[in-house]
This record gives structure tokens, C-alpha cells and sequence, in this order.
């Protein structure tokens, strides 16, 4: 039902029906660009080649081979979601959580540092969502997490990172 009521799912679909149309009253050229700009649309939108394509930029990025004092997740990825079994509701950056989970996990770094926005009317931040969820999976012990303070954009999430480094002794 989601899915139904994306307005992009509905320009898309008018694209694709005003270029069935313009055939019909025999504008081909019109038709073969509202065609050409709905296939477009859809390879951009509805399938993996962006992320595919990002994939290869972040993997030419070089990182040491660790061990590191932490690595940093940034917040967006997933939000709490009361009753759902998972605990919380995972966006496509989840997996920039996982990756995190992962460089814990195998020794590259000591702690995972969580940042996040602040939750709804009160409710738990990002940060505070995710370590929950790691807790309640058994993906790592409760002190290798590191929850920051709450932030309401990414400027904010770096501040409150840099201010862990400035108090754990580290340089910025």
C-alpha cells in the first residue's frame, strides 16, 4: 500500500500514460520522450544501480586495516518502531549499521559510537534504538556501544563525536 501511495510511483505512472496517449494521437517524437524519460526515471528510482554505482566510490575509498579506538555510525538508517518484531524500522542506509556492527565484531575497532536524531515526543534517539536493537540480537557487548547525545542533523552528529574524541583524549 506504501508503494501506491508514492507521489514519484504516480509521476512516473503519468509519464508512462502520456506517453501511451501521445502515441495514440500520433506525437511518436512526444511519445518517445515521455517513453525514454519514464525508463530513466525507473532504472534511477526502482533499481539497484545507484547503489551499486555508490558501492564502487565508497569502495576506492582506502581505510588501515584497523585496529581503531571506533568507528561511527551516523543515525537515519532506522527508526524505533513499537511492536514490530525487529524492534525497529530499517531504512535503505541500514546497512551503514551493520558495517559498523561488523568492524566491532572482527577486531577493527574497539567501540561503535551511535548518533542520532532525537526521537519522537520523547522517545528513544537513533542511537539509543540501534544499541537496543544490537543488545537484543547478542551482536555485541553492551560496553563496546557508545551512545552520543542527540543531534538533529549531520553537522550536529559530527559536533557530538568530535566533543567524544575532545573528552576521551583524542584530536579532532
Amino acid at each position: 500500500m506504501k508503494a501506491f501511495l508514492d507521489p514519484v510511483g504516480w509521476l512516473w505512472f503519468a509519464l508512462c500514460a502520456a506517453s501511451v496517449w501521445l502515441v495514440l494521437k500520433h506525437r511518436r517524437r512526444w511519445a518517445w520522450a515521455c517513453g525514454a524519460v519514464a525508463v530513466v526515471w525507473w532504472v534511477v528510482e526502482y533499481t539497484a544501480l545507484p547503489t551499486r554505482l555508490l558501492m564502487g566510490l565508497e569502495t576506492r575509498i582506502p581505510a588501515g586495516a584497523g585496529p581503531w579506538d571506533a568507528v561511527v555510525v551516523l543515525g537515519g538508517g532506522w527508526a524505533p518502531a513499537v511492536g514490530l518484531p525487529l524492534g525497529l524500522e530499517a531504512s535503505d542506509a541500514f546497512d551503514r549499521l551493520l558495517a559498523g556492527v561488523e568492524v566491532v565484531r572482527t577486531g577493527r575497532a574497539d567501540q561503535l559510537w551511535l548518533a542520532g536524531a532525537a526521537g519522537r515526543t520523547n522517545g528513544p534517539t537513533d542511537g539509543e534504538c540501534a544499541r537496543d536493537w544490537i543488545l537484543r540480537w547478542g551482536l555485541l557487548p553492551a560496553e563496546k556501544i557508545v551512545v552520543l547525545p542527540p543531534s538533529r542533523n549531520t553537522r550536529e552528529e559530527a559536533a557530538r563525536t568530535a566533543e567524544r574524541v575532545r573528552a576521551s583524549g583524542g584530536r579532532v
